[in-house]
């Protein structure tokens, strides 16, 4: 058999598995801890067993001596000696080595049965070695000391199952059959003795084993239980703990709910007076304009819808008055929305003044006001309640110190002449408004079928005009800006013209309004851009090494402000080859009033590329000296209004502008020139600019260039 194999079966000695398997029924766990206890409880009474073999050796040894020393006594005695003393040293090391992380009592029990096999061998050696020395009394005391020996081996390894018989049998055999085969009666006697003791260890050693077993598996089961015991205690002890602590903290939360219920209770009292007030305001604000106190569009068409069912009933009449006020936008510009506000609200307190007992007014939305009132059968009450309204919004109004004079527009619709439905009739009002605006503002119009045909044909020309911006179907005329003093041409005014294939010339005046209503304005502007740098680059300079005259382009709002417009002029400069000191951009005076500060940052990049900047139509707006002097401006353009009648109280106005233009460093531009004796006049005022029919009409740019060689031939023929 090889080593490894009885190495292996030595092992499995040692476990004394088969006999544990067969007694323990307990669980896997309690199993490992009895084995590991069994190795325990052997190393444990070994220390005992080694000290009581070293003591049996050498009074072994020393009764042999009697009869004479030899080698083999000292040999013998020798070996064991090592045997014994690597004993002890194991088991002095076995301590440390259970400490070891991983520690593997299955080599612990490999290296005892090792030893226990080996310290048999050397027990058994004896009496085969030297019993022939020996008399039958002193075999008789070596077999006794070895039987308690063996005996104590067995009480010892009563733990480590079947081991405990191997080593009685190593020692006691050997010795049984040496007896028997060499002692005559005596020895027969004494091997019988030596083999009936080796039965009997067998027979008790198998009770004992297994009592040894049960009783480390009951301390290990009692531990268990103890250990159980005090976890239980441990966790009564935390779960009382937690009760306790739980019982306060509901005692805790209770006042705390408590008190919370209760201001609670407070506060929903509270809560439920407050939303009675908010639920009466939502109901008044659901009716209610917020900002003028007006009714607005839903309490309007409640209110219409029950005054066309009362007119229904009685075959009577009902008016819609439809009211938009004439150029509020220039308010909010030059005075701010805050001061707009203002003004709204009180023009609704006076259209509420005027109106009849019945009737109600409503804020439609921006500056648009829509009245509904009962008529009964006079029509013409509808035209004395429109007037009255209009004669209300005219009326001046006081507002951050100063007064604002507006007008408004009226539009007309009657029940059931006009429309049977609150909606058409609002509707038809609207038309009826919109073309009271078209035709001049400030005046009262009657709703007309034909309004329907003047709203397609406006819308007609809505598209036409898109389509002749996006086709390149619009002209420029220029006309000339001259030195009052000298008569030169300086500049020239581009002036946009359109002739349609079907319309024929259209108007400016016709056309621009749909431009800004439409919001083709900014994409006109950049065409008239992009097409004045183009032929003012092209024009020839009037005398050599004098620069050609510049091109002034009118800039609506929307076009400055749409957040390109630097980058679209950089670009038409760059296209056309035009110097910037050749352009000059021409913005209305109420635009300035607007977004000052914005402004002043855009007009502070154009005039840093070079280009210039005038006030258009100055004196007809909402002037402000303050922020005239701050804007980045050059010219003022005089407002062809004062020009048109040259009276003295024209000529102190204009001797006025001229003196603040001159003390801010600015040229003034006077248009609108048509007759000898204006000029007249603007020239003793000192006008630096005019520009008017008195000089010339505006012309395409072909006799733009024929104008400009003309005044260039009468320059170079007039004496040095």
């Amino acid at each position: 058999m090889s080593p490894s194999r009885i190495i292996d079966v030595i092992g499995r000695l040692a476990s004394g598995a088969g006999s544990l398997r067969a007694a323990d029924r307990g669980s896997r766990r309690v199993d490992e801890l009895v084995l590991r206890d069994s190795l325990k409880l052997a190393y444990a009474q070994t220390p005992l067993a080694l000290c009581a073999s070293m003591l049996v050796a050498l009074l072994m040894i020393s009764a042999l001596s009697l009869h004479g020393w030899h080698t083999g006594h000292l040999t013998w005695l020798a070996l064991f000696c090592v045997l014994t003393l690597t004993r002890i040293h194991d088991q002095l090391r076995y301590p440390r080595r259970r400490r070891r992380a991983g520690h593997d009592d299955s080599r612990e029990r490999i290296r005892l049965s090792v030893w226990v096999v080996t310290n048999a061998m050397a027990w058994a050696a004896f009496p085969v070695l030297f019993i022939g020395e020996l008399d039958q009394p002193a075999r008789a005391t070596v077999m006794m000391f070895l039987s308690a020996i063996v005996c104590a081996g067995v009480s010892t390894l009563s733990s480590m199952g079947v081991l405990g018989i191997v080593y009685a049998g190593i020692v006691l055999l050997p010795m049984s059959l040496t007896l028997l085969i060499d002692g005559g009666n005596q020895g027969l006697v004494h091997g019988t003795l030596a083999g009936a003791l080796f039965v009997v260890l067998v027979a008790g050693h198998r009770s004992v084993h297994r009592a040894t077993l049960a009783t480390l598996r009951l301390a290990r089961q009692n531990e268990d239980l103890m250990n159980q015991a005090v976890q239980s205690r441990r966790r009564a002890e935390s779960l009382n703990r937690r009760l306790s602590d739980a019982r306060r903290a509901l005692t805790h939360s209770n006042r705390t709910l408590e008190q919370r219920v209760r201001a609670r209770t407070l506060a929903l009292e509270r809560e439920i007076g407050e939303h009675s007030q908010l639920a009466r305001r939502l109901t008044e604000l659901a009716a209610c304009d917020p900002m003028t106190g007006l009714a607005n569009r839903a309490r309007l068409e409640q209110r219409l819808s029950g005054l066309l069912l009362e007119a229904g009933r009685h075959e009577a009449g009902v008016a819609v008055l439809f009211i938009d006020l004439d150029r509020f936008k220039e308010v909010n510009d030059a005075l701010g929305h805050l001061a707009g506000d203002e003004v709204l609200r009180t023009i609704a307190r006076r259209f509420e003044a005027v109106l009849p007992v019945g009737g109600l007014v409503a804020r439609w939305g921006g500056d648009e006001f829509v009245a509904a009132l009962p008529i009964g059968h006079d029509p013409e009450q509808a035209l004395h309640h429109a007037r009255r309204l209009r004669t209300a919004a005219a009326e001046p109004i006081s507002v951050i110190d100063q007064t604002v004079r507006l007008d408004a527009s009226v539009g007309i619709a009657l029940y059931p002449q006009d429309a049977s439905d609150g909606e058409t009739l609002v509707r038809s009002a609207d038309m009826a408004v919109y073309a009271a605006k078209v035709s001049g503002r400030a005046s009262v119009r009657r709703f007309e079928d034909s309004m329907y045909a003047s709203l397609r044909e406006r819308h007609k020309l809505r598209q036409a005009l898109r389509d002749a911006i996006d086709n390149d179907r619009l002209q420029l005329a220029f006309q000339p800006v001259v030195c009052a003093r000298t008569g030169r041409t300086l500049s020239f005014e581009a002036l946009t013209r359109w002739r349609d294939a079907e319309r024929g010339w259209v108007s400016p005046a016709e056309f621009i309004p749909v431009a800004e209503e439409s919001g083709s304005i900014v994409a006109l502007g950049r065409w008239v851009l992009d097409n004045a740098c183009r032929a003012a680059a092209s024009w020839p300079s009037p005398e050599p090494g004098v620069p050609g005259p510049s091109v002034a382009v009118n800039v609506s709002a929307a076009q400055i402000l749409a957040g390109d417009f630097v980058p679209d002029l950089q670009e038409a400069l760059r296209r056309s080859g035009l110097p910037p000191q050749r352009l000059q951009l021409e913005l209305t005076e109420s635009f300035f009033a607007q977004d000052p500060d914005r402004l002043m940052g855009l007009l502070g990049s154009v005039r840093r590329l070079g280009v210039r900047v005038a006030i258009d139509d100055f004196g007809a707006g909402y002037s402000s000296l303050a922020l005239l002097r701050r804007l980045p401006v050059d010219i003022l353009k005089i407002d062809r209004s004062f020009i048109e009648d040259a009276t003295p109280a024209s000529a102190t106005f204009l001797e006025a502008i001229q003196a603040i233009a001159r003390s801010l460093g600015l040229q003034v531009t006077a248009e609108g020139v048509e007759t000898e004796a204006q000029r007249t006049m603007l020239r003793a005022l000192g006008i630096d600019l005019l520009q008017g029919y008195l000089i010339a009409r505006p012309m395409p740019d072909h006799e733009a260039r024929r104008w400009q060689l003309r005044q260039g031939a009468a320059a170079l023929a007039e004496p040095a």
